[in-house]
């Protein structure tokens, strides 16, 4: 390298890069593919990669643009950028942003006033006021949103449009069912079988689609929503109303128009490169939109990722799109491989590369570690979740207090998994941080939980004359279902109990089987209430609600988190309640000392960690990606959990393996990985991740 900044910094640039790093960044064209796995020094490599590019240019620099996946990833670089030397060269040439921003940017200059939308009372808002017109000439959706649960139905109905423009649907070359059948047989070669179930879930919720054969469904689908969401997405736009998703969306739809219409960027307009980093996290619209940017600069895109972290496929991600550039891309890609690892121990690095080589779609790699050391490894196997939770808490004191460890990472596969640990530490008085919405102790879901609660315990009762057991059944019932009941039936319902006179909830629940009662798959009803009503103990009543009432699983804040979140959300905390046996009233008592603990915790990850008290954090395999901590525990490492029970597919299989991966990795000194032996009171078995690592105990010294 013959250039200016390499005479300034010729030792610096040597020491920078290692042998895979050098090779990517020399590499000349933009069509890359760069398999990055965690800690083989990413970042460097971009930014390295960058000043070479504005190098080569001379006394012309041309213009960069590198598109992150998130803002703490665009920090990090424009951090760099602005403290090392070496990089400073790059502030005129190099832009740094989120596709969400820069589709932002490109938004506003073509419409001004726009309202973003992202609170779920703004959302529902919008559906019931700014799109009456519209959905009221839909009878499906107006049925839906006309009875008092409405706004539920209304936050859903919000997500699913912006759902379909995630997987790539656009309003503006919609037609006719046979669109929507190319586009769902597209998906589903990509590999997003999953996500596709869960779509059509979704609209079984809500009454908008009936299980049939495939061709009915999708005719089902084309008239009673995909018409809607095609006025729907145009009328929204239209009022300057616009969600995360429109800030790609519509510059999406400008830059088609552009392209279609041949109109082109002078050379000082344009781009000479596109670097897209974590491309394993985009989605169907991320992709096209990428696509088309790189087309408006008549360029090349330079992706990067690691196709063993792909773990967003809840989003409409693939790991299709980075195993296979060239089909999704359309032009061949040259692939470099980052294959040291500079972060991780060397038996986390080599045990988790043996577990992920059993997956199939995937681009085969192996990585070296730079570090000598190990990590200390424990597998322990606690006879239930009591005494998992014992071992976790006095394990955590001893590592703080001992000064072993900074920071404790608590990971699990389900939301579920962290509740009886949140009560348990908050109990114990241990500060610990968790995202908002992992606080299920605080969502309405578990107030619900606390209502039926009440109603099984005077389920039987006829002491107190404000007791209405019609009201309760009616209540419950709307439980049952992901969506309350629809007017068309709440209301025949209502009068057809008052009319049998019930002067208990049994009697109420008996009613609903009558041949005259309106409710026509009354069995299932039936069922889901007599299990709770008919439980004796505290554990019993909570698992009958996590079994028969979908109405509470999906009814947290952030509801598409994963593709297997039907998993019954309370059935942990069933777990936790076998101590108390039927006495329904220290439960009670307990628990709300716990929540009103949890609601002083901070809710920002950054006020957490300015105090230093906040050195514990329990999370998601899926809020794990990105984090590290000194010591981690895995919480279940059950086959069930991990993985999870609700895989099916191979494709899914490999997703959770992936997930186990992430979690896995995150440590830089120590690793839990707790095995119980029992599970929900049935006898559990270890994950078979572990024997696929050939995994050994090793006592922690």
């Amino acid at each position: 390298m013959n250039n200016s900044l390499l005479k300034q910094h010729p030792t610096t640039y040597a020491s920078e890069l290692d042998a895979s790093q050098e090779a990517f960044c020399a590499h000349k064209g933009n069509a890359i593919r760069l398999l990055a796995p965690a800690g083989c020094g990413k970042t460097m490599s971009l930014l390295w990669r960058c000043v070479r590019l504005v190098e080569e240019g001379g006394d012309y620099p041309p213009r960069l643009l590198l598109l992150t996946f998130t803002r703490a990833a665009r920090d990090e670089l424009l951090g760099r950028i602005e403290e090392q030397s070496e990089f400073r060269n790059l502030r005129q040439s190099l832009r740094v942003t989120t596709l969400n921003s820069w589709g932002s940017r490109t938004l506003h200059r073509q419409k001004v006033n726009l309202r973003l939308k992202i609170e779920g009372q703004d959302r529902q808002y919008v559906i019931l006021n700014n799109l009456q017109d519209v959905w009221g000439r839909y009878p499906k959706l107006k049925e839906q949103l006309s009875y008092r649960g409405k706004g539920k139905a209304a936050r859903a109905i919000f997500d699913l449009i912006d759902t379909l423009k995630s997987l790539g649907f656009r309003h503006n070359d919609y037609r006719s069912v046979e669109d929507l059948s190319s586009q769902l047989g597209w998906l589903h070669e990509a590999g997003m079988t999953s996500t596709l179930r869960a779509l059509r879930k979704e609209l079984h919720d809500l009454y908008l689609l009936e299980y049939s054969s495939e061709e009915e469904e999708q005719q089902m689908m084309h008239e009673n929503f995909m018409l809607f969401w095609c006025e729907a997405t145009q009328r929204l736009f239209d009022q300057s109303i616009i969600s995360f998703a429109d800030q790609k969306y519509w510059p999406l739809i400008q830059l088609r128009s552009q392209l279609e219409q041949g109109s082109r960027l002078n050379r000082a307009q344009q781009y000479k490169a596109i670097l897209v980093d974590e491309f394993q996290d985009i989605n169907v619209l991320d992709l096209e939109l990428l696509k088309a940017i790189a087309a408006r600069h008549e360029t090349d895109l330079t992706v990067v990722g690691d196709d063993d972290q792909a773990i967003y496929e809840w989003r409409g991600a693939s790991p299709q799109f980075v195993v296979e550039p060239e089909k999704y891309l359309g032009r061949e890609y040259a692939t470099h491989i980052l294959d040291v690892n500079y972060r991780s121990p060397s038996n986390i690095v080599h045990l988790s590369a043996s577990l992920i080589r059993n997956n199939k779609r995937r681009v085969p790699k192996e990585s070296k570690a730079a570090l000598a050391s190990e990590a200390a490894i424990a597998i322990r196997h606690p006879k239930g979740l009591l005494e998992a939770m014992d071992f976790v808490i006095s394990e955590s004191k001893s590592l703080l207090a001992q000064g072993d460890s900074s920071d404790i990472g608590i990971i699990s596969r389900k939301r579920s998994q962290l509740i009886p640990y949140q009560i348990a530490f908050a109990r114990e008085g241990i500060p610990f941080f968790a995202d908002m919405d992992l606080h299920v102790l605080l969502t309405d879901a578990f107030k619900n939980v606390k209502k039926m609660l009440a109603i099984a315990g005077r389920a039987t009762s006829t002491a107190f004359t404000e007791t209405d057991p019609v009201e309760d059944v009616i209540a419950l019932c709307d439980r049952v279902r992901r969506f309350g009941l629809p007017a068309r039936i709440r209301q025949p319902l209502i009068r057809f109990l008052r009319s049998q006179s019930p002067r208990t909830l049994p009697e109420a629940v008996d009613a609903l089987g009558e041949s005259q009662c309106p409710l026509t798959d009354a069995p299932e009803f039936q069922s889901a209430i007599r299990g709770l009503i008919g439980a004796e103990s505290v554990a019993d009543k909570i698992r009958a609600i996590s079994r028969g009432f979908e109405g509470l699983s999906k009814d947290y804040v952030k509801s598409r988190d994963d593709v297997f979140f039907t998993d019954p959300p309370f059935t942990h905390l069933a777990e936790y309640a076998l101590e108390y046996g039927d006495n329904l009233g220290d439960f009670y008592r307990d628990i709300q000392e716990a929540t009103a603990k949890l609601a002083l915790l901070p809710t920002d990850e950054e006020q957490a960690f300015d105090d230093w008290k906040y050195r514990i954090q329990m999370m998601t395999a899926l809020r794990a990606k990105g984090k590290e901590f000194d010591a981690v525990f895995i919480l279940d490492a059950n086959d069930g959990t991990w993985p999870s029970s609700m895989a099916d597919s191979e494709e899914e299989h490999e997703q959770e393996r992936r997930l186990f991966y992430v979690a896995f990795t995150r440590t830089r000194n120590r690793l839990y990985i707790l095995t119980t032996q029992t599970l929900q009171g049935e006898p559990a078995v270890p994950s078979p991740y572990l024997a696929e690592m050939e995994l050994r105990d090793t006592p922690l010294s």
